[in-house]
């Protein structure tokens, strides 16, 4: 572009004052220090993101997929009919990534109510937990309560302080409001009483500054008032009615185990309360004795690769309970594998039988009598095979003490994390609710689009460009290469979930008259959380300022949200300036001439609510 200024004067002709080069326009300024405009190295003047991607004149639309998994999946109830449960028979309830819950009544009004724990719906890290109300007229989210929670993973109910009102324990990692999220994590138990639950009317329980991630209810010291066993990422504590551990949390026993999950019931028909852990060595059993203590070296090690639930139900009718377990994955980690019932024998299960019984990346398991002929059915929810979420539950229906594969009903379900029995529709059939998480496909490819402008403002799903992507989470557009095509540069949050490394970082997809062509990658830990495109240090070429975090190259102990340098040579991920900071992630960032400086500043969301400048 030349900048000619034509001055008339005293002076007799004319004289022409013309820039055309970068050197010539580099003294200039931006009003707004070039925040949306530059002057190449070309030495042309021109709008950094432009929507033209094709230079026909008209505006077109880029809409880049983030994943394909869904998030915040409804719990599913699916009623029994008598005979079986058919998936037509569904309802819903609205979850905020559902991972545990019950069935119960706990207003005393002859309706069951429907617990439901959140853990996380995607974008809140503290959603609460809900108690919707049964009624006549079933379940309503206008007719639910709420109570706060953070990260949420398991639930019990039991009356811990003999009032005769069912009250609830949430296992969580609660923080306060004015807290961060490396602050003390806490549990709750929510007291019931004839006026219901309220979010004060509570007890904290935090032992070692953590919360529980499991947690079930039992009278484990035979006095008439349950107890509770807690489940935390370092160890299990009881918490004893009759030692007061409710008044004073210093008086909670601890027993060295670290587990994910938690049952009760009688093994030996001794008429004490034994314990079932799911731990990573399988699923651990401790035989409860009069004395109401708990001796770990007397435990009883069940092998299971990765148990993920567990149950104790007698299914064989023969009096003594059975150990029940999902199992999440095999030893190598694949989750096409066998869930167990492990028979009791009485002793030490080392006479018994082990069946087994197929499951897909089993998650929870329940039992219950579902057809009315003494014998509890088993419910599984199934998880995921690899990263497919949308699968099928099951129930193995109970023949007599005959549990095989052939006889089970499949149920839909998305990312089922739980599930839990129980009437919820007064017809005296036990009914069943599967918590679901994520659905879908967690991860793989997904269509992105450019949609094309033709002046009319009528975008048309058969006037536009696709192309496949993974995981992005978010994009800017310009020039990049300064030949008049619009750029697009993506930001990939991952390529596979939950394995330590993964392929991640900023893409470029170079425009080449209207195709796109031949990408460029730029290594980061994860791109994430915007991408903003300006010359910020005036060089004649763009610059890219990217959300999410990777490690600085020139010092390793280091980590922050980099700027990838513009030059006559292109990009790479080498040359680059990483913005230390001690979060775990940036988003949201802005460049702006924030104190009008002349050059622009850096501004940007490094945890919930808070900005950061630079």
């Amino acid at each position: 572009m030349i900048v000619m200024i034509i001055i008339s004067g005293l002076v007799s002709g004319q004289s022409v004052w013309k820039e055309n080069s970068f050197k010539d326009f580099a003294d200039g300024k931006f009003l707004d220090a070039g925040s949306n405009a530059y002057v190449s190295a070309k030495g042309r003047i021109q709008m950094i993101t432009r929507w033209d991607f094709n230079n026909d004149g008209f505006l077109d639309l880029l809409i880049p997929a983030s994943h394909s998994h869904t998030e915040k999946e409804n719990t599913y109830i699916y009623l029994n009919n008598g005979f079986d449960i058919d998936a037509r028979s569904r309802i819903e309830l609205p979850g905020a990534g559902s991972r545990d819950g019950l069935i119960i009544d706990l207003n005393k009004d002859g309706y069951n109510d429907i617990v439901i724990v959140n853990q996380f719906d995607g974008h809140n890290p503290k959603p609460p937990f809900w108690i919707y109300w049964g009624s006549d007229s079933g379940f309503s989210p206008y007719n639910r309560t709420s109570l706060p929670s953070a990260q949420g993973t398991a639930v019990a109910a039991g009356d811990f302080n003999n009032d005769s009102w069912i009250d609830l324990a949430v296992g969580c990692q609660y923080w306060g409001e004015n807290e961060t999220e490396d602050s003390p994590r806490r549990s709750f138990i929510y007291w019931n009483s004839p006026n219901g639950f309220t979010p004060q009317n509570k007890l904290i329980i935090s032992l070692k500054n953590v919360g529980a991630n499991a947690l079930t209810a039992a009278d484990l010291d035979y006095d008439g008032i349950d107890d509770l066993i807690f489940l935390t990422k370092e160890n299990t504590y009881l918490l004893l009615s009759s030692r007061k551990a409710f008044d004073d949390l210093k008086n909670a026993i601890e027993i060295d185990i670290i587990g994910n999950a938690v049952a009760t019931g009688d093994i030996n028909n001794d008429k004490l309360i034994d314990i079932a852990i799911c731990s990573k060595k399988g699923v651990i059993v401790i035989k409860g004795e009069q004395s109401g203590i708990y001796d770990k070296q007397k435990a009883i090690l069940l092998k299971v690769d990765n148990p993920s639930d567990v149950v104790l139900e007698d299914v064989n009718k023969d009096g003594l309970d059975d150990v029940i377990v999902a199992n999440l994955t095999s030893m190598g980690g694949a989750s096409w594998t066998d869930s167990y019932v492990y028979y009791s024998d009485g002793n030490d299960f080392s006479s018994a039988k082990v069946l087994s019984l197929p499951t897909l990346g089993a998650s929870g398991v329940s039992c219950g009598d579902l057809n009315n002929d003494c014998y509890p059915e088993i419910v599984f929810s199934n998880l995921r095979i690899t990263n497919q979420q949308n699968l099928l539950s099951y129930i193995y229906w109970n023949d007599k003490g005959n549990l095989r594969f052939e006889n089970h009903t499949q149920l839909p379900t998305q990312g089922s994390m739980a599930n839990t029995i129980g009437d919820v529709n007064n017809d005296g059939l036990l009914d069943i609710a599967f918590f679901n998480d994520e659905g879908f496909f967690r991860d793989g490819p997904k269509l992105s689009y450019i949609y094309w402008g033709d002046g009319t403002r009528n975008y048309s799903f058969n006037n536009r460009t696709e192309f496949y992507t993974h995981q992005i989470f978010g994009f800017g557009h310009a020039d990049l290469d300064d030949d008049s095509f619009v750029d697009l540069v993506l930001a990939q949050q991952n390529f596979v979930s939950n394995i330590p490394h993964t392929q991640s970082g900023l893409i470029i997809q170079w425009n080449d008259s209207g195709k796109l062509k031949n990408p460029t990658h730029l290594t980061m830990e994860f791109g994430y959380g915007g991408v903003r495109i300006a010359d910020i240090n005036k060089d004649g070429y763009l610059d890219i300022l990217s959300g999410g975090r990777c490690v600085d190259l020139n010092n390793s102990d280091k980590h922050g949200f980099p700027i990838f340098w513009g030059s006559e040579k292109g990009y790479s991920f080498k040359n680059r300036t990483v913005l230390h900071f001690s979060g775990k992630s940036i988003r949201g960032q802005l460049l702006m001439d924030l104190n009008k400086d002349g050059w622009l500043d850096i501004a940007g969301q490094v945890e919930n609510g808070k900005v950061k400048i630079w």
